[in-house]
């Protein structure tokens, strides 16, 4: 088994993080450093979020006061996930820490210091230094530290895998050059505007980390999988993407019965998609409401994320996004 160094404050308390998502799940476990080698590149005494399966008490500050966590493996889907947003670290945004204490007093809920018993369920976030934060390994790289291409094929129904390349850097190798891909730039909080059914979402992002589109609407959730939509039949829908102040391209997607899309052996669903909020409180345009384009907006796309705080050549300061 392989035991990394983990981060202690003065008082010997454990530095544990909390990662959560838009579909209430969330993953918990200790701030370690570890060297990260991945595909000719190398990401020396990276701090990581080891996920730990054990039994211990999560401050309800991470879980919300449920139980979705996804501390394993199995619940998780995955041995571990590359994380490898617009942002250098998890508590940076354009270029304001909120977790240092230099922006605000009380940290969001995203570090906790526990001592060797665990934590308590009333524990409350602790304010931690940006080099005490879990980092987006790529700006380590000594070169290609810019951002990421995610490029996965076209999925036209379920399969039962879809296997992708994610390449390092923009413009910085022949292989990764932005061509006529579309640039949307992003607000002081990362986010871009979605057009939906008359309703102006913005605080819209896109996230390969959700396994589903998610946004407000009044089709019907699934009886058995109640995160999700289950309409009668498949709906043919579309929106309308705007950046910040450049970029605007209008999406076409499919939302499908996702009790029967689940009941399958498959794992690729580029239909699936679920609630994000309730459609009664995003009627009007300028409300500030959530479209979390996941995996499925992936699906046949290249994906661009250029990293806050560097530079591509000859393109707008980051952080934005493309396709």
């Amino acid at each position: 088994m392989l035991k990394l160094p983990t981060l202690k404050d003065g008082n010997g308390n454990t530095l544990e993080n909390c990662a959560s998502s838009v579909d209430g799940s969330y993953l918990w476990g200790p701030v370690s450093e570890a060297d990260i080698y991945v595909s000719g590149e190398a990401a020396p005494s990276a701090l990581v979020q080891v996920i730990t399966s054990a039994n211990s008490s999560v401050p309800e500050g991470c879980s919300n006061g449920g139980t979705a966590n996804a501390n394993t493996p199995q619940l998780l889907g995955a041995n571990g996930i590359l994380g490898v947003g617009p942002e250098p670290t998890d508590c940076v945004l354009s270029g304001i820490n909120f977790c240092d204490g230099s922006s605000q007093p009380t940290p969001p809920n995203l570090y906790f210091a526990c001592p060797s018993i665990g934590c308590a369920v009333t524990d409350t976030p602790v304010i931690v230094t940006k080099s005490q934060q879990v980092i987006n390994p790529v700006t380590l790289f000594t070169s290609d530290n810019n951002g990421v291409i995610l490029q996965l094929p076209p999925v036209s129904g379920a399969e039962k895998t879809v296997a992708g390349t994610m390449v390092f850097g923009i413009g910085t190798e022949n292989n990764n050059k932005l061509g006529s891909a579309t640039i949307f730039n992003m607000d002081s909080n990362d986010n871009f505007t979605t057009v939906f059914q008359g309703k102006t979402l913005t605080k819209s992002f896109i996230d390969s980390g959700s396994k589903a589109l998610y946004f407000p609407d009044s089709i019907p959730s699934c009886a058995k999988n109640d995160e999700f939509f289950c309409p009668k039949s498949t709906t043919q829908v579309s929106a309308v993407m705007e950046g910040a102040t450049t970029g605007r391209n209008t999406v076409d997607f499919a939302v499908g019965n996702a009790d029967d899309l689940l009941s399958t052996k498959d794992a690729a669903f580029p239909a699936l998609a679920g609630p994000e909020g309730s459609d009664n409180t995003c009627p009007h345009a300028g409300t500030a409401c959530s479209f979390d384009w996941g995996l499925p907006f992936f699906y046949g796309r290249n994906v661009y994320t250029a990293i806050d705080g560097s530079t591509v050549p000859g393109i707008v300061p980051p952080p934005w996004w493309a396709y």
